[in-house]
């Protein structure tokens, strides 16, 4: 009964997510001998599998940021499971006698959207940000200079530049290029800004910590054959560590076209 009103509670809350586009599911195989464990970048607050052949097991009564699972043979099933943030993550669930694989990282990219609204604090955060006339004065004065390029990425017809950084009174200012050389307008779903956490020793998977820009100024919603577009990102209190490498990951609304551009903070 327990496992039947959280099923339905994640139903509910996966219908009204705020999704970003339609992605293709990750599939995980289990057996009954092994564990694989999955590890989370934020706390897992609910989780449930679609079928009681798979077994997802975490602590319930204290939040953590991993989840064993566990299968006997049978049909194919998925996983459903929201973190403390409110990000929901799904995949598909799979009975296999030898697994490729023991443990995954779960970057947030992972996420299919958010359950609920952004906090309150920050909401309010936002919306006094986008009539703050020195923001809008500061991000005016960014697109008017002329900025050399820190690193592009072109792929699909598509070119993502960042072309400035600029850190003034506890906020980073981020100038963005979006180029279209493509036959097809690209239409705009989203700019996701993560902060690499990891290693690369042995492949391990990095996770990403994402930052939430509290202003976006000028954000294209389309970019037309041929054109052109700049616009600013501003975000809260954000200082970068030399070294560090960022990721701006963009993805087409009505489309498969995605871009992710990687920049290593050199000194800042």
């Amino acid at each position: 009964m327990y496992l039947k009103q959280i099923y339905l509670i994640l139903i509910i809350t996966a219908i009204s997510i705020e999704t970003h586009a339609q992605k293709a599911l990750d599939t995980l195989y289990a057996n009954e001998h092994q564990n694989v464990a999955l590890f989370f970048p934020i706390p897992i607050q609910k989780a449930v599998t679609g079928h009681q052949g798979f077994v997802f097991t975490y602590n319930r009564e204290k939040e953590g940021y991993f989840g064993l699972l566990q299968a006997v043979e049978g049909k194919t099933s998925n996983l459903l499971v929201m973190t403390s943030d409110g990000r929901v993550y799904t995949f598909l669930l799979q009975y296999a006698k030898e697994l490729p694989q023991f443990n995954y990282f779960i970057g947030l990219e992972k996420s299919i959207g958010n359950a609920w609204p952004l906090p309150e604090k920050k909401a309010i955060e936002m919306k006094k940000a986008t009539h703050d006339p020195e923001l809008i004065k500061n991000c005016n004065l960014l697109l008017d200079q002329k900025h050399g390029i820190l690193k592009t990425k072109r792929k699909n017809g598509i070119r993502l530049g960042l072309e400035s950084m600029t850190y003034k009174d506890d906020k980073m200012y981020l100038v963005f290029a979006i180029q279209n050389s493509s036959t097809i307008d690209f239409a705009m779903n989203y700019l996701d800004i993560l902060r690499k956490i990891g290693t690369n020793k042995r492949r391990t998977a990095y996770q990403g910590l994402s930052i939430e820009p509290i202003f976006r100024f000028k954000q294209p919603k389309t970019i037309k054959s041929g054109e052109t577009k700049r616009f600013v990102y501003v975000l809260p209190k954000f200082v970068p560590i030399s070294g560090e490498i960022v990721l701006f990951d963009l993805n087409e609304s009505k489309g498969s076209r995605k871009t992710v551009l990687k920049y290593r903070i050199k000194r800042f």
